[in-house]
């Protein structure tokens, strides 16, 4: 669902000091958000490098999940919100592995003289 963001916040300790953890035992920072369409409702999710530019009035892409009295939300995965699967990364890369073949098979003929046409006389007028 397409949001409108009216406020941001980001957190990185909990009200009490101490920072937040998550179950691997590294920090984390937690993402609020206020939408025009939740009004005065804050949404909870986690900061990353896809959200970190979000400010006040950029529509954004989420799911919203509702437990109990809270709001969470999430972002599509990674892959598809750049456009990106993973098939089409190793379509890339195939292709790119090709290229470089190639580069090498033509490099491999140019430097051998031998290799190399020569110029045909009728490509020049006479003059």
């Amino acid at each position: 669902m397409q949001v409108t963001l009216t406020k941001v916040s980001r957190q990185t300790h909990k009200k009490d000091g101490t920072a937040y953890i998550n179950k691997n035992g590294k920090p984390y920072t937690r993402l609020g958000i206020q939408t025009q369409e939740h009004g005065a409702k804050w949404l909870s999710g986690f900061a990353r490098e896809d959200n970190a530019s979000w400010k006040e009035g950029d529509k954004v892409d989420i799911t919203v999940e509702e437990k109990g009295e809270y709001l969470n939300f999430s972002m599509p995965e990674r892959q598809k919100s750049l456009g990106y699967g993973i098939e089409d990364r190793d379509r890339l890369l195939r292709v790119e592995i090709k290229v470089e073949q190639i580069y090498q098979m033509v490099k491999a003929l140019v430097s051998d003289p031998k290799n190399v046409a020569p110029e045909p006389e009728d490509m020049y007028p006479n003059f």
